[in-house]
């Protein structure tokens, strides 16, 4: 192509109507993007929202469990805790990381999708999620039903006060 030809192309791409562009690509992870993370992070909570949203939960489960990987991990993967909890779940080889390998604890996929599998199982935490809940509900829930940890009640409460921390208005 002649360099007249490539200019004038090049000029004519560049001063089209913006109104005629085409529009920008939907959010795949709207619930990530409401959260203050770090690139690695947000990594992380997109691969969270990802597989959690493969299971039909809504978006206000999904920043309820997200809320409590960070409480737990700090969404680090390779988190180990004093127990040998592992994961951005903090999974416990006693607890839903039961079977799991140490490797399998800290995969993010498999964490989730062992994370969701108790989310279905458990009947407080589906009930509400049929009738619609808030962040706060999710988180409170999450915590007390499916990562309960030592001092649930407490852990709970923190973790609550923790959404006003990490999440954007």
């Amino acid at each position: 192509m002649n360099r007249a030809l490539m200019l004038v192309t090049c000029l004519a791409i560049f001063s089209w109507p913006s109104d005629v562009m085409a529009p920008s690509p939907p959010n795949l992870y709207p619930v990530a993007s409401t959260f203050k993370l770090d690139f690695e992070k947000l990594v992380v909570a997109r691969q969270v929202e990802k597989h959690l949203r493969k299971h039909g939960f809504s978006d206000e489960l999904i920043a309820g469990a997200l809320v409590n990987a960070y409480a737990e991990s700090k969404l680090d993967a390779s988190a180990v805790g004093k127990a040998g909890e592992r994961g951005i779940f903090q999974l416990n080889p006693k607890g839903l990381g039961h079977g799991m390998t140490a490797g399998e604890m800290q995969d993010i996929t498999l964490s989730v999708n062992r994370v969701a599998r108790a989310v279905l199982k458990n009947d407080r935490v589906m009930e509400l999620e049929r009738k619609g809940g808030t962040v706060a509900q999710y988180t409170l829930m999450f915590c007390q039903e499916i990562e309960r940890p030592r001092h649930k009640e407490r852990k709970a409460r923190e973790r609550v006060k923790l959404i006003e921390k990490i999440m954007i208005d």
